[in-house]
């Protein structure tokens, strides 16, 4: 019985670390193109309430991904794999129940529903590590673009995510889970523990850190609305922009502001991005200081 109620206290935390990143992510302001305090980004079907209310939807789901992470432990990861996805099917039930059927959350309902898993199967038996939950997360999603992408030519109906890796061949957040997150082990992780130590607060080092992320990865929302071209040139000016930053006055976020208004002119949207975000400091409440 005391096992059991250990179990629960930890799923609870770690569901509290998860929505907890879920609201930090959205208010980090500004956000280029991205809803945050400051307006809605390039979206004109939400804004920073349509956010508050699909967190509130999604209380104790990231605590249940835990949990199942935990009763799955005896069996394979694959076994795990398909019990996490059926129960994220009915967590993105709850979010679009309460977005009147806005996508908020669904990109971050799997991956932090596989980050959970895999804290759950590996249990609190000594300190967690972004390594040593990400290579189970890992082992939980091999062969998942393999799966999710057989046959997809063939689709009569394919989402959006599914048309850019038709066009592009990239694969996003699955192709990120499946590759044990990397991009949040060398650039997300990395930068916002930089900016921390050297004194910022999370809402500054937030903003810096989504920057080097946006800089960085393949973001498919922005290639679902626009393409290579703008992508490239979304990198270009992200990456800029934090030069700019750190060559200056370092709390001056205006050069950010006149980013956000430009992706807002060209409709551009890094939700891939801000996804990663929440990843980051999903993984950075769960570790502590890291590096």
């Amino acid at each position: 019985m005391k096992g059991y109620f250990m179990e629960k206290e930890f799923a609870c935390q770690i569901g509290q670390n998860a929505l907890r990143a879920i609201l930090y992510e959205v208010t980090v302001t500004p956000k280029p193109g991205l809803v945050d305090r400051n307006n809605s980004g390039a979206h004109k079907d939400m804004d920073f309430y349509t956010f508050i209310d699909s967190a509130s939807a999604l209380h104790g789901v990231f605590d249940r991904f835990t949990e199942i992470g935990m009763e799955t432990r005896s069996q394979s990861h694959h076994e795990a794999r398909s019990a996490l996805q059926t129960y994220g099917l009915q967590a993105e039930k709850k979010m679009f129940g309460l977005t009147r059927g806005i996508n908020t959350h669904k990109g971050i309902i799997f991956s932090l529903g596989f980050l959970c898993g895999a804290i759950g199967r590996i249990g609190a038996e000594g300190l967690l590590t972004p390594e040593w939950i990400t290579a189970e997360v890992k082992l939980l999603c091999a062969g998942l673009c393999a799966e999710a992408y057989y046959d997809i030519d063939r689709k009569e109906h394919p989402t959006k995510g599914e048309l850019v890796y038709l066009r592009y061949g990239i694969k996003g957040a699955r192709e990120e889970a499946e590759q044990g997150f990397p991009t949040i082990l060398k650039r997300g992780l990395p930068e916002l523990q930089k900016w921390l130590d050297q004194g910022m607060d999370m809402n500054q080092a937030g903003v810096y850190t989504l920057l080097r992320l946006i800089a960085s990865a393949e973001d498919t929302n922005v290639l679902s609305r626009h393409d290579m071209v703008t992508a490239r040139v979304t990198k270009e000016e992200a990456a800029k922009t934090l030069a700019e930053l750190t060559a200056s006055d370092q709390t001056d976020l205006s050069a950010v502001e006149a980013l956000d208004c430009l992706f807002i002119e060209r409709n551009i949207s890094p939700g891939g991005c801000a996804d990663l975000l929440a990843v980051t400091i999903f993984l950075y409440f769960t570790c502590g200081t890291i590096y």
